[in-house]
């Protein structure tokens, strides 16, 4: 805390600018005066609105303000601060730092299994671990919540599957009923056809037979009317008698009346 408030941004810079020329490169000594710089820079109590220096030179009233009076980038002077440990006052070189990041990032995996690992459990037996920490929190909702949405989208649609299941049968009952319908009205219209055929080729065997066995017997009107008992006797109840005589009497009227026009 002294060296922030004893420190002189313009003899600072001063500093860092005639190093930097000398060396042309960077070292300890330079990031070390780069990273005093930033820390008064950031200090909370440091005001950047108020003139440092009375000096013509400049005005050093930022970090960048700093680095540009000494002539070095921000990107590169943060890529230094990456390998700087302030605590040691230790500069890494590129193999130490990459090693070094290598180490934070396998902590950082490990880490970050252990924590999964924590909430997963947590989710799933509902008992809350004694290594889940207050950090954990958030994360441990956001994935309670997303496990409750996925049950309820999974439920959602086994339902759905269900409804559409139950359609899919009726539909196919429906279907088969159709179906069958459709085949008992074939078979009614196969049944008619069939039958109106054979009563077809059975009129036509009574009228040969009729003709082979009565018309040959008709010598005079005698024999005429024993055909037409025997043709009476012959049918199967008084109803189809009687319906046979009124024709025979119906079509010997017609006959009569036609000879009749015609004689006179």
């Amino acid at each position: 805390m002294n060296e922030i408030i004893n420190f002189n941004p313009e003899q600072s810079a001063n500093k860092v600018k005639t190093l930097w020329n000398q060396r042309n490169k960077i070292d300890v000594e330079i990031v070390s005066e780069l990273y005093k710089a930033k820390e008064f820079y950031s200090n909370q109590g440091f005001r950047s609105d108020l003139q440092l220096s009375k000096s013509t030179f400049t005005k050093l009233n930022t970090f960048q303000d700093f680095l540009e009076y000494s002539g070095l980038y921000k990107q590169k002077v943060y890529q230094w601060f990456d390998r700087y440990i302030p605590e040691e006052n230790k500069l890494l070189s590129w193999k130490e730092y990459e090693q070094q990041k290598q180490i934070e990032q396998e902590e950082l995996k490990q880490e970050r299994l252990k924590k999964e690992k924590i909430i997963n459990e947590y989710i799933t037996t509902e008992n809350k671990p004694i290594d889940f920490k207050y950090s954990y929190q958030e994360e441990y909702e956001t994935k309670l919540k997303e496990k409750k949405d996925r049950e309820k989208r999974i439920e959602l649609e086994k339902e759905r599957l269900k409804i559409l299941k139950e359609q899919l049968k009726e539909k196919e009952n429906n279907n088969k009923k159709i179906y069958e319908d459709i085949e008992k009205e074939a078979e009614k219209e196969n049944e008619r056809i069939n039958n109106m055929v054979n009563d077809f080729l059975n009129a036509d065997k009574e009228k040969l037979e009729f003709r082979e066995k009565y018309l040959s017997q008709i010598t005079n009107i005698n024999s005429f009317f024993d055909v037409i008992d025997d043709y009476i006797e012959s049918l199967q109840n008084d109803n189809n008698k009687l319906e046979a005589l009124n024709t025979i009497i119906k079509y010997c009227r017609d006959k009569a009346n036609k000879l009749h026009r015609i004689k006179e």
